[in-house]
């Protein structure tokens, strides 16, 4: 048996985010995309936490319907966000990189295919064709106005910050803006 005595509080800069954002504990449900389900989210948020539903590239109607799914399980006062991908942080048009990046992202495909494979017990199938930064930038766009017509209060974004209009748009609704950092 432990003992609750051996347990350290939570640093007072965690009370004090969790404080600020209203939840009880100042503890986060990471925005983990196809892993965060709805009823996953609103489990962790209903028991105090802050829970983040993962966008990565949804669209805008099945982001809406994540959305709205989680929020018919929220108890009032559960602590709920989105989190995005900044385009800007995470595009990069594969004609700039140099050789030695474009045979990284090679050996990497390949890994993930055959892993892929081995888990699945069938061939890999083809990537999925990519976007443009234009193009990412147009579901970015989608999921800042899928947001919007929720009423979500609780934004973080990944790879970067999204540009002052569409920050703008977001805090003019009333959202808390949050950065994430993947590795420190």
């Amino acid at each position: 048996a432990t003992s609750n005595a051996r347990m350290r509080p939570f640093p007072s800069h965690a009370a004090a985010f969790a404080a600020r954002i209203g939840a009880k504990h100042p503890i986060v449900l990471a925005p983990m995309l196809a892993h965060t389900t709805p009823r996953l989210c609103a489990a962790a948020a209903n028991a105090g936490v802050v829970a983040f539903e993962g966008a990565g590239q949804l669209g805008k109607d099945v982001l809406v319907s994540r959305i709205r799914e989680t929020q018919a399980m929220l108890n009032a006062g559960a602590v709920f966000g989105v989190n995005l991908f900044v385009p800007s942080g995470f595009y990069t048009d594969p004609s700039s990189w140099t050789e030695p990046q474009a045979a990284a992202v090679e050996v990497a495909r390949e890994r993930y295919e055959g892993y892929l494979s081995e888990l699945s017990g069938e061939a890999a199938g083809t990537a999925a064709p990519s976007l443009s930064r234009e193009e990412h930038q147009a579901v970015f766009s989608g999921q800042v106005d899928a947001l919007l017509e929720t009423g979500v209060k609780l934004v973080s974004f990944h790879f970067g910050w999204p540009d002052a209009a569409e920050a703008g748009r977001l805090r003019e609704a009333g959202a808390t803006l949050q950065g994430c950092a993947t590795t420190v």
